[in-house]
């Protein structure tokens, strides 16, 4: 059985040929981006290991509505605390804890000292947050499908770096889907509430795949037309201007078919397919 595909809505016409060969019948026989995070303690390491810590500062360089939040959040993360001995690991383990949660696009420190000994001032510049992602042009797909596709969720911290991973993988799930030339772009809006980034992800699917013509060769001992029920590219083919083809389902309905031969007896039955361009 041969097939026909050829491209829609007023693009050049792409052909392809499925051709569904030799079945041969013996009876019986599946954070974020690179680190940006900065950090100044050139001061901790020049001071003495007696020296005590008199006071910890954090400054928060953000939004105003954000800033005690995020000061707080990064005090519950500083191990040391006033009156502590002032010891460089000690500093550098809240450096640490303050990167690896993933809060702070930067962190600087700074040490000042006094008569009642070090002050550490620590300036820190934390992520926006992703507020929300919209997605436009979606349709066959739910949103659910895209979102999974993505690794940006709501709520999860945003660089602009981060956004260039996701239009990969749209565009191969809607190639999974039969469309020829996806397009996806991703920006962010900024949110004037609350400082956060709106995800805008647009995309452009493009003409599809139909199927033409669907030949069956070598099929002996069951019938064409209980193997074209069986698949899905062939009835997708009866709802004109609908119906797409995709390589990604015909190689579902293969599957689909060896089981069938096989549940009827041809345990050594073997199925394959060839796409072949007229084109070329």
């Amino acid at each position: 059985m041969k097939v026909q595909v050829k491209g829609q809505y007023g693009k050049k016409q792409i052909h392809l040929w499925a051709l569904i060969l030799g079945i041969l019948l013996v009876p019986y026989a599946r954070g974020l981006a690179a680190d940006t995070i900065t950090v100044d303690n050139d001061a901790i390491l020049q001071n003495e290991p007696e020296t005590v810590i008199r006071d910890i500062q954090v400054v928060i360089d953000g939004p105003p509505d954000q800033r005690e939040r995020h000061a707080a959040m990064a005090k519950r993360l500083i191990g040391s605390y006033p009156m502590d001995r002032f010891d460089e690991a000690a500093v550098q383990a809240s450096i640490d804890a303050l990167k690896f949660s993933r809060r702070f696009s930067a962190i600087h420190v700074d040490s000042s000292s006094g008569a009642g000994g070090e002050t550490l001032t620590f300036t820190l510049t934390p992520y926006r947050t992703i507020g929300d992602i919209r997605i436009r042009g979606k349709y066959p797909l739910f949103e659910r499908d895209i979102l999974n596709q993505m690794t940006l969720y709501p709520g999860d911290p945003y660089t602009p770096e981060n956004l260039s991973a996701q239009a990969g993988a749209i565009i191969n799930r809607y190639q999974r889907e039969g469309y020829v030339e996806p397009n996806v772009s991703i920006t962010d809006l900024r949110d004037s509430d609350n400082d956060s980034a709106v995800i805008l992800v647009d995309i452009d699917k493009g003409p599809h795949y139909v199927l033409g013509r669907l030949i069956f060769e070598g099929n002996r001992g069951v019938a064409t037309n209980s193997l074209a029920w069986r698949m899905t590219v062939w009835r997708g083919a009866l709802f004109p201007g609908i119906g797409r083809f995709s390589e990604y389902r015909l190689k579902k309905d293969m599957d689909l078919l060896l089981k069938h031969y096989r549940r009827k007896g041809f345990a050594d039955a073997q199925l394959s397919y060839h796409i072949d361009d007229p084109g070329n």
